[in-house]
């Protein structure tokens, strides 16, 4: 398994833990999933869509679904993408003909705006 250069797994292993264990290395031991699950509200959106996507059937993907779901954030389970209403749509007040919406994109790796128009 290829999890990329060493330095990378000790920056990922420290974030969630603060510290390498002694004489040992980030593989050999498994992280605690309650010290990692509750830093992980503190992560930016693209990594927590990376959780998400990459690790499925994790405790982690469900932390990262959950910590996006808390920023309003939307999965379509049809489609497999997130979604969220943009925050300046325009309109006020009685439900909008036309909102915009923000969805992930996990081809492009970014933010995608659409608009649509709910007849």
């Amino acid at each position: 398994m290829n999890t990329g250069p060493p330095a990378a797994i000790c920056l990922w292993y420290t974030f969630f833990h603060g510290h390498l264990p002694n004489n040992q290395t980030p593989l050999s031991q498994p992280p605690a999933l309650p010290l990692a699950t509750s830093k992980i509200k503190h992560l930016p959106e693209e990594c927590l869509f990376y959780i998400f996507y990459a690790m499925p059937r994790d405790v982690l993907q469900q932390a990262a679904a959950a910590e996006l779901y808390n920023r309003d954030w939307r999965f379509h389970r049809t489609l497999k993408l997130w979604f969220t209403r943009m925050m300046d749509s325009g309109q006020t007040g009685e439900p909008p003909e036309k909102s915009s919406f923000v969805y992930f994109d996990v081809v492009t790796w970014q933010k995608v705006i659409i608009a649509l128009h709910i007849d």
